[in-house]
């Protein structure tokens, strides 16, 4: 059985591929995000369901942001909710975004309503 996580990073990745990226899987390298092509850097986080959800953005998350921020390259978040197999719908943020509703709680916290998703 596949991890909601994997399919998450999966699904990200076929799209970044459809839209002409060449998407390298960084999800093992324990980099503080899943996703690298061109000058993006790309952190992903699957949920599972079509309800309101909290993603965590941990310490390794935050570090890797801010050497996109002093490195001139962007850092998203990609939230993946995964509702059944033929119905997966994201969000991104950048890293203004990122920084404008996290909230510190252990660690870093952000809440996504159930309309938020495209």
């Amino acid at each position: 059985m596949v991890s909601v996580e994997r399919k998450a990073i999966d699904y990200v990745m076929q799209i970044e591929r459809e839209n002409g990226n060449n998407p390298i899987d960084k999800s093992k390298d324990k980099v503080g995000y899943d996703i690298e092509f061109g000058n993006k850097r790309i952190e992903v986080k699957g949920r599972k369901g079509n309800k309101a959800s909290i993603v965590h953005f941990n310490q390794y998350n935050f570090i890797a942001m801010q050497d996109a921020i002093r490195e001139g390259k962007e850092y998203l978040l990609y939230a993946v909710k995964i509702i059944d197999d033929d119905n997966i719908k994201l969000k991104i943020l950048d890293v203004n975004q990122i920084i404008t509703r996290a909230k510190v709680r252990y660690g870093y916290e952000i809440r996504f309503s159930r309309n938020e998703f495209e």
